[in-house]
């Protein structure tokens, strides 16, 4: 009897990868690690995202949140503010949901949706040749210290934003 893999992947992605290994005889039980939710304080992210040419970096750590920053935007994205995505996946959510994305320097890992070529180590070589100085970082409430360390530790001014 095979046995059940739980998928812990939140959203629209967890629940399509779990209907599609049920959908190929593996037993799956969609168990979201969290939802997601409105940014805790919506006057801050607003007022940052008004600014946005005021950063050289912006950080999009997942599809959620490309396609989050996108319904708060009020204008298209700045042409000088760059943008980068840790992954395939989140660099394709950018083009398909940011307004104004494609004038942007836009940076992700290669690898071609290889997961093993994805995140913020795989990023990090790309930003740290960059060398920004002002750093948007677009996530949830947490995650990607390692990041935003190895960032300030170049001498960047990290700012994230849930």
């Amino acid at each position: 009897m095979p046995r059940t893999v739980i998928v812990t992947r939140p959203g629209e992605a967890g629940r399509r990868l779990a209907k599609e290994l049920e959908a190929a005889g593996q037993p799956a039980l969609w168990l979201p690690a969290f939802e997601f939710g409105p940014p805790p304080d919506m006057a801050a992210v607003r007022e940052v995202l008004a600014d946005l040419a005021a950063f050289d970096l912006a950080i999009i750590v997942s599809p959620q949140a490309a396609r989050a920053t996108a319904s708060l935007l009020g204008a298209p994205w700045p042409a000088a503010t760059a943008i980068a995505a840790v992954g395939a996946g989140t660099l394709a959510a950018v083009r398909e949901s940011i307004p104004g994305a494609s004038r942007a320097r836009l940076l992700a890992p290669p690898g071609d949706g290889d997961m093993t070529r994805a995140g913020s180590e795989a990023l990090w070589p790309l930003l740290e040749a960059m060398r920004p100085r002002r750093v948007l970082l677009l996530r949830a409430q947490g995650g990607r210290e390692w990041l935003v360390e190895r960032l300030a530790e170049a001498g960047a001014v990290v700012t994230p934003l849930a």
